[in-house]
């Protein structure tokens, strides 16, 4: 029984896949990381390790030949010949040792398989040939949908470059998101490349195009576009009468003319107006249940019940320097952003106060 309890084991860079030492023992050292020599302790630490058991149930015969086999085949790092932090070379007392045919043959199938690109058709013998040649490392193999053109040549013969991710490799963003256009069946693997296909991000009341499609797919807001989730397509969502309808205009309350307060943080003051006469001015319904353009306008109802969430906007807005003209200007991070016409993400550890000086022009003064 104690015969046929060894196993030959690869530890591999989480990085890059990279195989940096062969080992053998019992199947529960594969995974120790106690006992191991200072060159494994700092690959380890750096890289992190993928365990791959190669051969289990082995004699001790039998794994002293394989690991000394593969010790041989891949190199030790300090002797210049490979990749392996092993300080020595397998086996007991293995000096010279020939492994058997088999081994050979195992080790083979493992580390020699052809690769192939899909565009080209130039096939390389072995990830090793792949990785001197291009500097692609044998890591993207393993990918679904690589940025790359290469896959090993077993999963060519099977048909993996003809499976959608594969076409779509240098589209897919993220591997979970499909998007579909329910009018033109076109497909998109971002939010972003969905918003493009409409135009360029454009802002409207300080949001761009993609956040306003972001937060409709997610159903923050009422969904009047084309694009839904493929996942929803194949439910048949898009044949249910709520889909068919969705760029219905509903029926339009009668505006209130009744007198509202609200708190303007951009000029610090409280002034009284109409619902029709702020909509008029600054095309924006007066919300009661929260701040209203980014963060600018509030309701005296909303500051009444909720004063904590109130402060804690006015603290958002800072007094900005422009370096160039002296003026200085009261603005939040959308307003900023808005006003450089970038993204608001772009300027938030400015307006936090982690970025002193922004595009060398602006800086907050108290």
């Amino acid at each position: 029984m104690e015969e046929n309890l060894k196993v030959v084991y690869l530890h591999k860079k989480e990085t890059d896949g990279t195989i940096f030492y062969v080992g053998m023992g019992e199947l529960k050292r594969a995974f120790n990381t106690g006992s191991r020599n200072d060159w494994w302790n700092r690959t380890y630490a750096k890289h992190g390790r993928i365990v791959d058991v190669v051969a289990k149930d082995l004699s001790i015969e039998d794994a002293y030949e394989l690991e000394v086999f593969l010790i041989s085949e891949i190199g030790r790092k300090d002797k210049g010949l490979g990749s392996l932090v092993n300080l020595d070379d397998g086996g007991e007392g293995a000096t010279g040792h020939i492994p058997t045919q088999e081994a050979r043959r195992k080790l083979s199938e493992r580390t020699s398989k052809k690769v192939i690109n899909t565009e080209t058709l130039e096939v390389l013998k072995s990830g090793t040939e792949l990785l001197n040649k291009y500097g692609l490392y044998g890591g993207v193999l393993q990918k679904e949908h690589p940025n790359c053109d290469w896959m090993k040549l077993d999963d060519y013969k099977k048909g993996k470059h003809l499976t959608e991710k594969w076409i779509n490799r240098y589209k897919i963003k993220n591997s979970y998101l499909k998007i579909i256009n329910t009018e033109t069946l076109d497909v998109f693997y971002s939010i972003e490349k969905a918003a493009e296909s409409i135009g360029k991000g454009s802002y409207l009341n300080n949001e761009s195009q993609y956040n306003i499609l972001s937060t409709k797919l997610k159903g923050s807001k009422r969904n009047n576009t084309d694009f839904m989730y493929y996942k929803d397509y194949e439910l048949g969502r898009h044949l249910t009468e709520e889909w068919m309808s969705r760029k219905t205009k509903k029926p339009s309350k009668p505006q209130q003319l009744n007198k509202i307060e609200l708190y303007d943080f951009k000029n610090e003051v409280w002034f009284k107006t109409t619902t029709k006469e702020f909509k008029s001015k600054y095309n924006i319904t007066p919300v009661l249940h929260s701040f209203i353009s980014n963060g600018r306008f509030c309701r005296r109802e909303y500051f009444e019940s909720d004063r904590e969430a109130f402060y804690k906007n006015e603290l958002r807005w800072k007094n900005i320097l422009d370096l160039r003209t002296g003026e200085v200007e009261r603005l939040n991070q959308w307003y900023l952003a808005d006003k450089l016409n970038t993204k608001n993400n772009n300027v938030s550890s400015f307006i936090r106060g982690k970025q002193k000086i922004l595009k060398k022009i602006y800086k907050i003064v108290a």
